[in-house]
């Protein structure tokens, strides 16, 4: 059984044994705070032994194991593999959001609960429960790394079959005009960018990493995940090409930009403009020289846009929030999202009569097909347009 027990700190906490998935003998401790009434101790026990499975399980003999430690445990492996660099950290932080959001639902509506009761029932109750507040596509994200979970529970045989395939889940949403500015939007946050970047230059602005982040998605059609990573040099593990790691960094003054994200890799040189930019981004920001010499330590800045506290790269989210707040600063629809940027970028370069199969290995689309879609918000004029510069160029 757990046991309460309180540290020196004056905080209490339950304590409990169990079995990992992996078969390992664990300890398990969890805060209950400070503010407890010693005659509730034995209640407080009693809640939290029907809580928890506290008791020790012979892993060779199919034990039932609580959905609690089996995500507890999947999550510690998935850690596992973000620290190899055979998963990133946003995959890594969407299995957790989406398992607890799980776990939370299964503790309020059915008590503690053990892997093999989940059912396509439950699983359904979920689905419903997420319509309520969030859109097709979430729910379906959801479901998906919900899934994964039960197929690693298959692969490890804790269960004979996965729940998650039962499901009908729902589709994502097909990217359509939404996603896309109108030429004028797309004018609008351009010019307001620009005009930033100028004062910037000139010393007359002071420096956002968010909108040097935005600046430079509008201008090279990157994704999120790959501005927000981008580092000052090669790191030791950056090498082979379209391999499970990703990763983005300069090179030789800061002129060349090697990336190798989603399996595919690109690299390209930057113009003078661009290069200008970046060379003006400080290594170490205010912030981040207070944090350094308030620690005494030696810190080694990695990444361009780098969170001074964390010493990590922003997270996509913040950036996300970031970008709408934006949108409401200049007057444009706050519908759109970062990779919106990438959208624009595309259609500005097949307005401006680039290649579509250079501009589709520019961007890293996988397939050229991904690229063509964008000719569709061309107008007639657009295409008189290209037609006129290819007869120049002839």
């Amino acid at each position: 059984m757990g046991t309460i027990y309180k540290r020196k700190d004056g905080y209490y906490y339950y304590q409990y044994r169990t079995i990992t998935l992996n078969g390992e003998k664990k300890t398990v401790g969890i805060s209950l705070g400070k503010d407890i009434d010693k005659r509730q101790l034995s209640k407080l026990n009693d809640k939290y032994d029907k809580k928890f499975d506290p008791k020790f399980v012979n892993p060779f003999k199919k034990s039932r194991v609580s959905l609690h430690q089996s995500i507890s445990d999947y999550l510690e492996h998935r850690q596992k593999l973000v620290n190899r660099d055979s998963l990133s950290q946003n995959t890594y932080h969407s299995d957790k959001m989406s398992l607890n959001l799980f776990l939370s639902f299964c503790k309020q509506s059915y008590g503690v609960l053990y892997i093999d009761e989940i059912t396509k029932k439950s699983l359904n109750r979920f689905k419903e429960f997420r319509e309520e507040s969030v859109s097709d596509t979430t729910i379906g994200n959801n479901l998906r790394h919900i899934g994964s979970f039960f197929t690693y529970l298959v692969d490890n045989d804790f269960i004979e079959s996965n729940p998650v395939k039962e499901i009908k889940i729902p589709k994502s949403r097909k990217r359509d005009d939404d996603d896309i500015m109108s030429e004028t939007e797309w004018k609008t946050l351009k010019d307001y960018l620009n005009n930033y970047i100028t004062k910037l230059l000139n010393g007359k602005e002071e420096y956002d990493y968010f909108k040097v982040m935005i600046f430079l998605q509008m201008n090279l059609g990157m994704r999120i995940g790959e501005v927000s990573t981008i580092k000052w040099e090669k790191d030791e593990r950056d090498i082979g090409k379209g391999g499970s790691r990703s990763y983005v960094y300069l090179s030789e003054n800061n002129s060349i930009l090697t990336i190798n994200f989603k399996r595919n890799w690109r690299q390209f040189k930057l113009n003078k403009s661009l290069q200008k930019i970046l060379n003006i981004i400080p290594r170490e920001t205010t912030i981040g020289r207070k944090v350094r010499e308030s620690t005494h330590k030696t810190i080694h800045h990695k990444f361009i846009f780098e969170n001074p506290y964390t010493l990590k790269s922003y997270p996509t989210n913040s950036i996300s929030r970031f970008f709408t707040r934006l949108l409401r600063e200049v007057g444009v629809n706050e519908k759109y999202t970062t990779h919106s940027l990438r959208h624009g970028f595309c259609v500005e370069c097949i307005r401006k009569g680039i290649d579509i199969f250079k501009l589709s290995k520019f961007v890293g689309h996988k397939v050229v097909q991904m690229t063509e879609m964008y000719s569709n918000h061309l107008s007639v004029s657009d295409f008189d347009e290209i037609s006129e510069k290819i007869i120049e160029i002839k």
